[in-house]
């Protein structure tokens, strides 16, 4: 705790400093002290081996109203260890498979449990969110390997695809992509709906806002570089399981893309619905003005997390339907 409170009056201080020097743009504090909190977080990357960063990563506490109302276990699915979040009052059948982010390298289902059950609430559908194997430990294809036999496995265990979504953030949500892409190419049931919460699916990194001197978003260019060389290894950025935003993205489901307007993936994000109804696919985009990188992951925090938390759910609602739940 004491480190916390430590962190986060560096963060004020940084924060003020730029904006007596006007480098610091209009937006709240709140967002502002909490993008330099994170964007300290992830720069200890860069400095120690990432094991050592991941176990210093906790686990992110459920508030008490939203614990009660769900329950958690851990389950095994095709060997890989994944957390189940199930709404108490379930009375629907429908699934979210859910790939948390980390840039490939950083995070687990337990760093994301606040905004799962959250989101399991809202959506009303059970949440499996997967421990997939991590970089740069495991490079790719690892991750894609991991995702793609957790699907598999979820179809065999009975759990039928016009019930069943897919998503993730950040890193996760190219995973996401990456894995639809192999499922199609291997004529496997597709499900009926796609959630990504600022996907990043250009490892290249090409895209024009990744380079932005705006200093609002928590990530920079040199922690993107690092996390694009751990996770593809000896695989060129370019390749579509890498970088499927460059990939043939055709005969894929129903997409809801959220992104923040002043992230440094906004650009991927905007390119992906443009190729994706360029195909005659169905890709609805949310830019939310002066947000930050996966807004959503931080409804405790920052003002924007909730009500992107609720689109997502109606989405997931609408995509699968069923039971219809108030949107919590």
């Amino acid at each position: 705790m004491a480190r916390l409170i430590l962190d986060f009056w560096k963060a004020v201080l940084a924060v003020l400093v730029r904006r007596l020097l006007g480098r610091e743009p209009h937006r709240s504090w709140r967002t502002a002290v909490i993008a330099e909190m994170l964007r300290t977080s992830i720069s200890k990357v860069e400095e120690r081996p990432p094991d050592l960063v991941r176990r210093r990563m906790k686990p992110v506490p459920i508030p008490p109203r939203v614990r009660r109302a769900v329950d958690l276990e851990e389950i095994a699915l095709a060997g890989v260890r994944t957390l189940r979040i199930r709404p108490r009052d379930d009375s629907s059948q429908r699934s979210l498979l859910f790939f948390h982010g980390g840039g490939y390298v950083l995070c687990s289902p337990e760093t994301h449990q606040d905004m799962l059950c959250r989101l399991a609430l809202m959506s009303k559908a059970e949440i499996f969110a997967p421990d997939y194997r991590l970089a740069p430990e495991n490079p790719y294809p690892a991750a894609v390997d991991d995702a793609t036999a957790v699907y598999r496995q979820l179809l065999a265990d009975g759990i039928a695809p016009e019930k069943l979504l897919v998503g993730g953030d950040s890193a996760g949500g190219g995973l996401s992509l990456a894995m639809l892409l192999r499922l199609r190419e291997a004529g496997l049931s597709l499900p009926c709906g796609v959630v990504l919460i600022s996907p990043w699916i250009d490892l290249t990194l090409a895209s024009e806002s990744v380079n932005d001197p705006d200093p609002s978003d928590y990530l920079t260019p040199g922690i993107l570089k690092t996390f694009a060389g751990y996770y593809s290894g000896s695989t060129e950025p370019s390749h579509p399981e890498l970088s499927p935003v460059f990939a043939d993205l055709s005969g894929l489901p129903p997409f809801l893309v959220l992104v923040g307007g002043r992230e440094r993936l906004r650009s991927e994000a905007q390119l992906l619905a443009t190729r994706i109804s360029e195909t005659g696919g169905d890709c609805r985009l949310h830019v939310e003005p002066d947000a930050i990188h996966a807004y959503p992951d931080f409804p405790g925090l920052l003002p924007q997390a909730l009500p992107g938390l609720r689109s997502i759910g109606q989405f997931i609602r609408t995509a699968a339907p069923g039971y219809s739940a108030p949107e919590g």
